[in-house]
């Protein structure tokens, strides 16, 4: 709901995830309409490797800025923070 997608497309999505065992799926101990699903250690590798190779572009791009490029970026994330916060 929040990311506004819909039923069928996040049923395809874990179907996928699940194929590449990313993620692991189980009935609903109540409810035989639902479904559990857990991430599974691969995926969590898949997750961290993700977020290394992120943090280490993000780390590359900002040293290599320029002064008044950071100072622009500390500006709107100040301003983003704000916008959050409310």
């Amino acid at each position: 709901e929040i990311e506004r997608i819909a039923a069928p497309s996040v049923t395809r999505i874990i179907t996928s995830l699940e194929s590449m065992r990313l993620v692991a799926r189980r009935a609903h101990p109540t409810d035989g309409r639902q479904s559990v699903v857990r991430i599974t250690p691969a995926g969590r590798r898949v997750i961290q490797k993700n977020r290394e190779i992120r943090s280490a572009w993000l780390s590359t791009a900002l040293r290599t800025a320029s002064a008044d490029d950071r100072a622009l970026l500390h500006s709107a994330l100040t301003l983003l923070q704000q916008i959050y916060d409310t």
